[in-house]
């Protein structure tokens, strides 16, 4: 049973709407069910000659509480709830539909059953929606027939309440409860919009991703606003009435997405999803001064080369945010990073230099490994940076190289795969790590699918967004971090390094989506545990997702990974217990038209990949030299001349 709620100030305008044909003439037979006195049909509009109905008395009798206190007329007097079945349940009758609106009626506390004063109230049934939908219309005026104005604080939640207590009572279909863990949708017009302009998604979800992605990995606040505007959103401060210096809240809106008269159209964090607001954020990015939860027991695992890649990001990002060495070296500091001064020795107050690590990143002799910046980049050095903050310069890039994607992948990996291991031990703890790895995961999960490109990102953005709403907690609370919980963590910022990669690229793609399908399912077993089927659920969607993915990567350790997560996965109980997600398979690709001035395929000679594919055996010598030079590079003279000789031979 879904609910939805609206208000309005004129009762006669909305039953003249719910006796009319509808906006696609889908209403039929509209007629009363239930009100507020029996028998219902003496309240049902009379037909005047002309056949249309006659709701003066219908609407005097609605509004006279209203005018007994003097309220007709105001906004919000009216109450409207669309009561609407669900697909797979049984078909409903009138009489059935009946004891539901007064069943809800009574469970909201506006008319019960034992109370004669409560307010007045009417419900329309008119057929079936334009999507086959049965449901009902209650239309009821806010104000009890004792002069009283009846209370409907947090009605939103009640009615989901309502509406869970009527599933249970007349056997239809459990919906979820009011735990505020779903995202705001966008409205009708948001979808219309989108649609008309031919937008890929509507500007809601656009900026919720955006705002998610820059929340994932950064360390401030400071950052994360600085990430917002490097992605492209327009940022509106909230500021105190009382302090103005102190900022209580945040609006994101899209370049393009403007009003009527031309101004942007604001989204607050709330408006996007119910823990995206700025007091949610800041509780994310507080951490308890102990040195387990600042990453240091991760940091130390890291190899030199990852940590040397993400402190030449962290840098560079300072340094492109930052005005001068004040700001720079506080953003460094807000990142946690370790900041080390080298002064002058003519003047030691001048500093000259600065060297920077990670807490815990040790060498043999438990010493800290202090980089340099021009160690990290030539462009990083202090004089340099000085320099660019007075002229203005490009920004510093901090693409790392080969050597450095390699380490960071090898390091994403191992992360992920302990933490799922570290859960398997868990006993006790486990659900209060597991909460906070499901939040975590749901980072790593977003930026893995903002870093990787093409095919399998959107698989990955998919299995995001179907586990964002698992990933929260009941009443947007906020888990207290946990040493598996912040592994995950590093792993989303080591992956934010990378910046871009296509899907080709990704070393080891297959085992980290493996690694993050079981994350994914150690959450989907705890909602189970918690009763909260819905987020089950979806966490079993993206789970299945992600094992889809992981079938068909590219990868060479596929075929390995994929059977690790069919015969060893250890979170089987929640698999067990819901049904497994249906992910449509991916349309095969299109065949390549063939270019101009050459025949047709089918009357060419087989291609030598393909005879070579299908050889039994190990392959000749030639085939294999060939198929190892990368793709895109010509092939050398004396390399040709090899593959000749191999074949004569």
């Amino acid at each position: 049973m879904i609910d939805r709620i609206s208000k309005g100030r004129n009762v006669t305008r909305l039953l003249y709407y719910l006796y009319g044909p509808g906006k696609s003439d889908e209403h039929e037979n509209p007629h009363l069910v239930a009100g507020w006195r029996d028998p219902i049909t003496d309240l049902e509009p009379p037909i005047k000659p002309d056949g249309q109905r006659d709701f003066r008395r219908l609407s005097g009798l609605l509004n006279a509480p209203l005018d007994a206190i003097g309220r007709r007329g105001r906004p919000g007097t009216v109450w409207h709830c669309v009561l609407s079945a669900a697909p797979t349940d049984r078909p409903l009758s009138d009489a059935e539909w009946n004891a539901i609106g007064t069943e809800f009626m009574h469970q909201m506390g506006l008319a019960r059953r034992d109370d004669p004063a409560g307010v007045r109230w009417v419900t329309v049934r008119h057929g079936l929606s334009t999507g086959g939908i049965d449901h009902i219309h209650i239309v009821a005026t806010l104000a009890r027939q004792d002069g009283r104005v009846p209370n409907v604080h947090n009605d939103f939640l009640r009615a989901r309440q309502a509406s869970r207590a009527v599933e249970r009572q007349f056997g239809l279909t459990i919906t979820a409860p009011a735990d505020r863990t779903a995202a705001v949708r966008p409205t009708r017009a948001e979808t219309e919009r989108s649609a008309r302009t031919g937008g890929a998604e509507p500007e809601r979800i656009t900026l919720r991703r955006l705002v998610q992605d820059a929340a994932a990995v950064a360390a401030s606040e400071a950052d994360f606003f600085a990430r917002l505007r490097d992605n492209g959103a327009l940022i509106r401060e909230r500021r105190s009435d009382a302090d103005p210096g102190r900022i209580t809240g945040y609006a994101v809106a899209l370049p393009g997405h403007l009003t009527r008269p031309g101004e942007p159209v604001w989204f607050s964090g709330g408006r996007l999803a119910p823990d995206l607001t700025l007091p949610k954020l800041r509780r994310r990015w507080e951490r308890p001064g102990n040195a387990e939860h600042h990453g240091v027991q991760h940091t130390q695992d890291l190899s030199a080369r990852s940590v040397r890649a993400a402190l030449r990001s962290a840098a560079a990002s300072a340094a492109d945010h930052a005005r001068d060495e004040t700001m720079f070296f506080a953003r460094l500091t807000e990142a946690g990073v370790l900041v080390r001064y080298r002064y002058s020795d003519q003047n030691p107050g001048e500093v000259t230099g600065y060297a920077l690590t990670l807490p815990g990143h040790r060498d043999a002799r438990s010493e800290l490994i202090w980089y340099g910046g021009g160690r990290l980049s030539d462009d990083l050095t202090l004089p340099r940076v000085r320099r660019r903050w007075q002229t203005g310069g490009r920004a510093v890039p901090s693409v790392p190289d080969l050597g450095e994607r390699r380490a960071i992948w090898d390091d994403v990996i191992r992360l992920t795969g302990d933490t799922a291991r570290q859960l398997r031990s868990l006993t006790g703890t486990r659900s209060q790590a597991t909460s906070d790895v499901a939040a975590a995961t749901a980072d790593a999960l977003r930026i893995s699918a903002r870093v990787i490109k093409g095919a399998p990102g959107r698989d990955l953005r998919r299995a995001a967004d179907d586990f964002g709403r698992a990933a929260r907690e009941a009443y947007t609370a906020i888990p207290r971090p946990t040493p598996p919980g912040d592994a995950v963590r590093t792993t989303a910022r080591l992956l934010s390094v990378l910046q871009a990669v296509s899907g080709r690229q990704a070393l080891g793609l297959a085992a980290l989506v493996v690694n993050l399908a079981e994350l994914v399912m150690a959450g989907a077993e705890l909602r189970a545990e918690q009763g909260r089927a819905h987020q089950a659920a979806a966490a079993l969607s993206a789970a299945e997702r992600l094992r889809y993915l992981a079938r068909h990567s590219r990868s060479t350790s596929a075929p390995v990974a994929t059977a690790a997560l069919d015969q060893g996965a250890p979170f089987a109980n929640a698999r067990d217990s819901f049904p497994p997600a249906t992910v449509r398979p991916q349309p095969p690709s299109r065949p390549k038209a063939p270019r101009p001035g050459r025949p047709p395929p089918s009357g060419r000679r087989t291609p030598l990949r393909q005879r070579a594919t299908s050889w039994e055996g190990p392959l000749p010598g030639w085939y294999r030299q060939r198929s190892l030079a990368p793709r895109g590079v010509p092939h050398s003279r004396s390399l040709r001349t090899s593959c000749t000789d191999d074949r004569n031979s």
